[in-house]
């Protein structure tokens, strides 16, 4: 963040003038540490007494939370006026507070200086970041989440959306052997599996695992449900969540989403992000994050002690992402992924006269809602990474070939 003050005066009323010069130049290295969020030296400014009562550890904390509360991403600073005596001062300053989802917010606050041995030091409390906070009172966010883009394939096909949806699959040592042929039968012809291409996942999966099939729409499980579930192992959940089409169509293209990881934390909640949200992790849903996602809103409350809120301090509403339409064809895309079997392979499709990629298939591929562990078990997502196949490795563009 950045900061800066300009034209100040050093002095206002009676008092000493250079020790009031003095300690607004401690008060204004305060403020520009904090502007560059260097807690270290911020926290080294503070009385003995001051740092007795709350630790560097906490002292940073309380700045981060602050900051991600606000969706601060950057702060000006302007010392108003100092009157020093002896060994006192007070000082006026404002704070001009720039976040990502509020309209800029300014706030006049004060700070109290103490001449210790080694030079003026700041007693340091929480109405220094915002005077809102004095008493004890503290920031509550609340979110908005925007509405996540969908992806379409080039005659407008979802491909992902976020829907109430249906996981379906099968745990291999439920399933009755003569039901199995008639349960292949059925689950083929909601899925890109053939009959067969199931019987051999069947055969190569653990008893006791559970294998992924097929996720659908509700509306579109719905004819399907009775007849499936009048088979031994099958499994039926409901989601609402990010929602591949068919189990993944296009998968290695597409990408899928994860939790946001812990080095990305703080600049995400400064966003506005909810610390249990997902982002796009590869493929398109990583490159074109910002535009899927949207803008979060929300509103900050002041609370008070007791739990009571005190005032709204800001507030602004979402702006829901933007879809994106792909070049990929989702017919020819699936017939593709189905074709391979179980062949490690890679085939690209490119429209001769455009240049426009109509599939682009690696195979094993993966189902992406793995990823979404809310919906099927981990021991899918597992079995990803410890595979030495690796459905995950994108064949078609990081595969080398003679």
């Amino acid at each position: 963040m950045g900061g800066e003050w300009t034209g100040q005066p050093i002095w206002s009323g009676k008092g000493d003038v250079t020790s009031a010069a003095t300690a607004q130049h401690v008060l204004e290295g305060f403020l520009t540490d904090w502007a560059a969020e260097d807690y270290p030296s911020m926290y080294a400014s503070l009385t003995r007494l001051s740092r007795d009562a709350i630790t560097l550890e906490e002292f940073t904390r309380t700045y981060e939370n602050f900051a991600q509360t606000l969706t601060l991403e950057s702060i000006q600073t302007q010392v108003l006026s100092t009157l020093a005596e002896a060994n006192h001062a007070e000082a006026a300053y404002r704070v001009s507070y720039h976040t990502r989802l509020f309209e800029t917010l300014s706030r006049d606050t004060a700070a109290t200086l103490t001449r210790e041995p080694d030079g003026w030091r700041i007693q340091w409390e929480t109405g220094m970041l915002l005077p809102d906070l004095r008493g004890g009172n503290r920031l509550d966010f609340v979110s908005q989440l925007p509405s996540r883009g969908r992806i379409f394939d080039r005659s407008g096909a979802p491909l992902a959306a976020y829907e109430n949806a249906l996981a379906i699959g099968v745990v291999p040592g439920e399933i009755l052997p003569e039901q199995a042929p008639d349960l292949f039968a059925a689950l083929a012809e909601i899925s890109i599996y053939s009959p067969d291409s199931l019987a051999r996942l069947v055969e190569s999966t653990p008893d006791d695992w559970y294998l992924p099939v097929v996720s659908l729409s509700q509306a579109a499980a719905a004819p399907y449900l009775e007849y499936l579930q009048s088979f031994h192992g099958v499994r039926i959940s409901e989601f609402r969540s990010r929602f591949y089409v068919d189990g993944g169509v296009a998968p290695h293209a597409l990408g899928y989403m994860l939790y946001i990881p812990e080095e990305q934390l703080d600049d995400y909640l400064r966003r506005g992000y909810r610390q249990d949200e997902r982002i796009g992790a590869y493929g398109l849903e990583a490159a074109f994050e910002t535009e899927l996602a949207g803008v979060h809103g929300g509103s900050v409350y002041i609370i008070s002690p007791s739990g009571k809120t005190v005032s709204l301090l800001a507030a602004s509403e979402p702006s829901p992402g933007l879809s994106i339409t792909t070049t990929l064809d989702k017919t020819l895309q699936a017939h593709l992924q189905a074709s391979l079997g179980d062949l490690r392979a890679a085939v690209v499709v490119i429209e001769a006269d455009s240049g426009r990629v109509l599939a682009l298939v690696s195979n094993p591929h993966f189902n992406p809602n793995a990823f979404d562990l809310t919906e099927i078990d981990r021991s899918v997502l597992e079995s990803y990474f410890s595979d030495p196949a690796q459905p995950l490795f994108n064949r078609a563009t990081q595969g080398q070939y003679p």
